[in-house]
This record gives C-alpha cells, structure tokens and sequence, in this order.
C-alpha cells in the first residue's frame, strides 16, 4: 500500500510541477481556484509553494508566513528568493503571532540550512513580493478585495498552525463571509501524535492549542489532513531515489530532492521520520480525486497536565454533541 501511494505521488509530482510550463501555457482557460497560502516556512512548506505555483488549476493569490516551524527572516527570505526566480508577483506578509509551545529549535534551523543550498545561494533576494502589512491583516484585505472585484470566495490552505487565520477573523468577523473553505494539515485524531511532551497533539495543532479551538469552532468548511493520512506517505529513500532519476531533467524536481535531502531523519531503530506532511494537503488541490473525507464532531484539549504521562495539551478528538464539524481526509487511494 505505501509503495502504492509513494507512487501517486510521484505521479502528482511530474504531471504538475514538472511539465507546468506546458499545463499552464494549454490550461489558460481553466477557471482557477483562488488560494491564500498559509504556511510556517519550514522544508515541506517550501515544496508546496513549489506544487502551487505550477497547479494549472491555482491562482495563489498570496502568501503568508505563522511563525510556527520556522523564524520569519530565513522563511521571508526562501519563499521571496522562489518568487523572484519565478518572476512572480505575489505579495508576501509575516505574521507576528506566537505561540505557546514552541517547535524545536532544531526544526526550525531546517529553512536556514535551505538557505546554503546551491539552488539558492545562486538566487537573487529581493524584497519586492514582502508587504509590510502584517499576515492577519493581509489575509482579510486580500479575501474581501477579491469577493467584492470578483463575488468569488477564496481558500485557504495552511500548512502550520491556524493562529494567523484565527487571529484575522477575531479583528475582522466579517471574513468569514469571503472564506470557501479551509483546507489544514494538522491533527491527529485516531492515531498517536508526535509530541514527545504530549503524545496524542501533533505539532502544528500543540503550538497554540486555544488558536486551534477556536478555528475548530469557527463555523468555517474545514478538511483536515492530520496524520491519520500523511502517515501513509512516508519521504523515504526510495520516494527520494525515484524523485532523484528525473531531477536532472527537471528543475524542480532536483530542488525538492535537495530539501527533502536535508530534512530526511531516521530514528534509532531506523525507521523513517519524515511524512509528506504539507505536501499532501496541497497535492489534494491538483488531484482531489485521490482522497476521501469523513465528516466528525471534535474538540480540542488545550490544559496543559503537569504529569507529562497525561498530558494531552493540543489532542483533537471525536466528540459527539459539540456541533463543531470538521472533515477528516483518510488515507490516499491506491488505485
């Protein structure tokens, strides 16, 4: 079954990244989905800015930088190097948010370790895609200018935790109103976490669990991509072997084989680390034929246990009478 899913997404991976120029010069008159990128700028958010902006089917209409797995100037940095490479215009903004359980430094140091790769060392910074509007801000000005030009909703995908988006609906309510819906990696539900000081969170939801509250109760059209999926998509040696054959042909392919290159861990007893934790989630928006949801009622814990053995700070879990809906991707089809 792994090798099956590996396999689509590769399969994802060079139909729409790799021959995008082609796609995108015969697809101009696809009506695009209007996309707001989330992300905490860490190597796996890096490769899907890479997949979004060569979806023929995606306008990203902007991007935004939460401070979760990452420190905003090396962040800012990458995706404005990729942008300017590209000769995109997309504006930029940081968000000032913090958490309350901070990733590992060592996690974090991963984007300024991107940083010293050939591919962009040999790419030219410039600011011109950074607004100085801060993210939260950004995200609201941007979804109403769009719904008043246009009466087209946006989407956003988010790839860290939600705080900014939580945020921006808490200054500005009225948000909700330009929001198709939400598409966010994090969780998990009936799998463990991968949070060594609370065992059943994951990251992106253990970073600031009453953000992810009230995101969970905000009445929006949520699809959650936790792990109870991206467990089934493991960034192995032989995804990076086979993603390694083509890299000399296609550019991208051999930037994404660099990152995943230094972000690739294996624990002690050998068994691979790494997920395509993002990356999944924004492959759903080329090819969403190849997942399936499930409609839950959850909550989510946010005390924190002073016995680490019970601490379940940041835990989403099924719980039937909440009326707060959410739609949980399952495992990649295989066929």
């Amino acid at each position: 079954m792994k090798n099956n899913l590996i396999f689509i997404f590769l399969i994802i991976l060079n139909s729409y990244v790799f021959k995008a120029e082609t796609d995108c010069t015969e697809n101009k008159k696809i009506n695009k989905r209007k996309i707001y990128f989330d992300m905490d700028g860490n190597i796996d958010d890096i490769v899907c800015l890479l997949l979004l902006l060569f979806f023929p089917n995606i306008e990203l209409i902007g991007v935004a930088i939460t401070p979760g797995d990452c420190d905003i100037p090396p962040a800012l940095e990458v995706v404005s190097k990729i942008l300017h490479k590209k000769g995109i215009r997309i504006p930029i903004a940081s968000s000032n948010i913090k958490g309350i359980n901070p990733f590992p430094q060592s996690f974090r140091d991963l984007t300024i370790k991107a940083l010293v790769l050939p591919t962009f060392l040999n790419m030219e910074y410039t600011h011109e895609n950074e607004v100085k509007m801060e993210a939260s801000d950004h995200m609201y000005i941007s979804a109403k200018k769009i719904y008043f030009e246009t009466h087209e909703k946006i989407s956003f995908l988010i790839t860290g935790p939600p705080s900014t988006l939580v945020k921006s609906i808490n200054d500005h309510p009225d948000l909700k109103e330009y929001i198709e819906e939400v598409i966010w990696m994090g969780g998990a539900i009936n799998v463990m976490g991968n949070v060594p000081l609370s065992p059943f969170a994951e990251y992106n939801a253990f970073w600031d669990p009453p953000s992810v509250k009230k995101f969970i109760e905000s009445g929006l059209h949520i699809k959650v991509f936790s792990l109870d999926s991206t467990n089934y998509v493991p960034i192995d040696k032989k995804f990076l072997s086979r993603l390694a054959n083509i890299s000399d042909k296609y550019d991208i392919a051999n930037l994404a084989n660099e990152l995943y290159a230094i972000s690739y861990f294996i624990d002690p007893q050998g068994k691979d680390t790494y997920y395509a934790w993002d990356s999944l989630a924004t492959c759903y928006l080329g090819f969403n034929e190849l997942v399936t949801f499930r409609e839950e009622e959850v909550d989510v814990i946010i005390n924190k246990s002073n016995k680490k053995e019970e601490n379940q700070e940041g835990r989403i879990y099924i719980k039937k009478g909440t009326n707060d809906f959410i739609k949980i991707a399952e495992k990649m089809r295989s066929e």
